[in-house]
């Protein structure tokens, strides 16, 4: 996609790509706009530009992501409004910085929060900031949240760090040999300032303004308190004031965007519709470096703008935990077109996420997950989308009793829609410790369905160690279920069953892995895709198919399907030699949402047990 620019020097952006590139090319007095987004690691070396290349966020609501910044050897760069969130890798030093400016001058740092993994230790992480042999480098307007070190400075000169804020970190300032800088006005929230203003600091050294702001007594929980709102403003005001457990009643009306960021409770904040028959509703949800929220019965209804790109979420979780969506409805315009809508859900770079007995409707993707851990999706409704769920570099996942019917693929940017996908062209790792089961996808009148498709674009990294296990595909794709790039697998108890006149005949696929067991399921095509090892078929049951004419009839297979069986209500019961064989899904209670029950949602709570084979 070309880089987007603007007669006045503006460039927007929207990937890591584009990024580099637009840097690349700066010569002075750029400003590069940066949509919300993660953008990975950023290297800037030997930029020598005449005038300020400022890097900022597009939305300052949303800001953009950097998970390491490296400046060296440049000039004239301003980084204002972003995020830059660095959490250590398991076994990375404790002295690892996420922002390093080394060699650089005339160097603005303004609004930037730097934090840390938000895990209330900052023990776990490294050093916000460090700059070394610089000058005229401005610090100002940002925050330093959770750092062992939050910030380095040494042998620089002309340094300005005014209006900054501290919290929760080790050690505040770490500064030697400095010439000529000057602190004022930096607040240190339960933190104590520990400069060396001494000959080791340096010379020319000022200080002034700077407090210390005592923590704020602590108060009692808000464990059963119940807060009854009723428009926006008293939303907000209460999500500010909540300590913990409370439950926050939303009565009937619209409630806009809202957002939560930087919000973490010990006792889950609910917030729900005060009436289960007349939903609140919000156009939009973002929810960053958080914790403990579930949200109970809400609509969250999203109608893209004109010329709004399809991609946009109408609910984004970024690097949070334990949230939970429960009995929520995702919904897109509701004009009856999929292809003018927009993602339901995002959650990225989160842990503990649940989405359960909810629905998602007329969207162009119903959630997308990525670079997530301990995520529960299960029991929800799924109609009238362009695609399903998407996972990338995700781990210890259930994906169960999920309903997918009525899809709508956009043959116009050639869909080919899936139920359940997982990929990783992009990302730097595979999926591991997947469940898949009970989940049933019921194409509809439009062709070319997927149902579970499981591919690792990038050959490097694979994934490994799934279940998928008594599942129900009917559809015209030849990827009923599909596994590719895999290490470790269990395909057992699915049924694939190909819609009547279809275009092709479905399957179950398997390819490129190694140690995968495919054992009691019916399908028309079973096949070997090639580049296997160690790959086991045992006690599956091959039924009719047009493209090879071989395979027991359906009547020979589904009890009481001699007129094609009650595919629709997903009631097709093994018999004969199927029965035999224990093969093919089992029917069960609880699919999809409003059947699900809520008090079997323990059963889900340790993935070990539901991972085993």
């Amino acid at each position: 996609m070309p880089i987007a620019t603007t007669a006045a020097r503006i460039i927007n952006v929207s990937n890591a790509a584009q990024l580099n590139a637009a840097i690349k090319a700066a010569r002075g007095g750029e400003t590069i706009l940066l949509a919300a987004g993660n953008y990975g690691a950023l290297t800037i070396k030997n930029l020598q530009a005449t005038s300020t290349v400022t890097i900022k966020s597009a939305d300052p609501a949303n800001d953009a992501v950097i998970t390491d910044l490296r400046v060296s050897a440049s000039s004239n760069l301003r980084s204002e409004d972003l995020d830059l969130h660095r959490v250590l890798a398991p076994g990375e030093a404790d002295f690892t910085q996420a922002a390093y400016i080394s060699s650089s001058s005339r160097i603005a740092i303004v609004g930037v929060d730097f934090t840390g993994s938000l895990d209330g230790n900052a023990a776990n992480d490294g050093t916000g900031l460090r700059i070394t042999g610089s000058q005229d480098v401005t610090i100002t307007g940002s925050s330093f949240e959770q750092w062992k070190n939050a910030v380095i400075l040494s042998d620089s000169t002309g340094l300005t760090v005014s209006g900054n804020t501290l919290t929760g970190v080790i050690k505040s300032f770490n500064i030697s040999g400095l010439q000529n800088a000057s602190f004022t006005g930096n607040r240190f929230d339960g933190v104590t300032p520990d400069w060396d203003t001494g000959a080791k600091g340096g010379t020319g050294l000022t200080f002034a303004n700077n407090a210390v702001i005592s923590h704020a007594p602590v108060v009692q929980s808000g464990v059963g308190v119940v807060v009854n709102v009723a428009g926006a403003a008293a939303l907000n005001a209460a999500i500010a004031a909540a300590r913990g457990g409370e439950t926050i009643l939303l009565a009937p009306g619209d409630y806009g965007q809202v957002t939560i960021s930087r919000k973490s409770f010990t006792d889950t904040v609910t917030i729900k519709s005060a009436n289960a028959a007349n939903d609140a509703v919000l156009t939009g949800l973002r929810i960053a470096d958080s914790s403990g929220i579930v949200f109970n019965d809400i609509d969250i209804h999203r109608v893209l703008a004109p010329g709004e790109a399809d991609f946009v979420q109408a609910t984004y979780v970024s690097r949070s935990s334990r949230i939970g969506f429960i009995g929520v409805d995702f919904t897109g315009s509701l004009d009856n077109n999929a292809w003018n809508d927009g993602v339901g859900l995002r959650v990225s770079y989160s842990n503990d996420v649940r989405v359960v007995d909810s629905t998602f409707e007329q969207l162009n993707n119903a959630a997308v997950f990525d670079h997530d851990t301990g995520l529960i999706v299960v029991g929800n409704s799924v109609a009238a989308v362009r695609e399903g769920f998407d996972f990338a570099a995700v781990h210890d996942v259930v994906i169960a009793q999920n309903k997918f019917t009525a899809f709508q693929p956009n043959w116009q940017k050639s869909d080919h829609s899936d139920a359940i996908q997982f990929w990783n062209s992009g990302v730097d790792e595979g999926s591991t410790h997947i469940a898949i089961r009970d989940n049933v996808i019921l194409q509809g009148a439009n062709n070319g369905v997927q149902g579970i498709f499981i591919r690792a674009e990038n050959a490097a990294f694979r994934h490994s160690d799934f279940v998928i296990e008594n599942n129900l595909y009917n559809g015209d794709a030849r990827h009923g279920i599909t596994v590719t790039g895999t290490n470790g697998a269990v395909v057992r108890g699915n049924t694939v069953t190909s819609a009547p006149g279809g275009y092709l005949e479905a399957g179950i696929n398997i390819g490129n892995t190694s140690n995968v067991v495919v054992e009691r399921n019916i399908a028309p095509l079973l096949l070997d895709n090639g580049n296997n090892s160690a790959l086991v078929w045992r006690d599956n049951l091959d039924i009719w198919d047009s493209k090879t004419g071989r395979g027991t009839a359906l009547s020979g297979v589904f009890a009481g399907t001699a007129t094609g069986g009650d595919i629709a209500a997903y009631a097709l019961k093994a018999a004969g030699a199927a029965a035999a064989l224990h093969a093919g899904f089992a029917n069960l209670d609880g699919i999809g949402a409003a059947s699900f029950d809520l008090s079997h949602l323990g059963s889900y709570g340790h993935l070990a047990g539901v991972l085993a084979p």
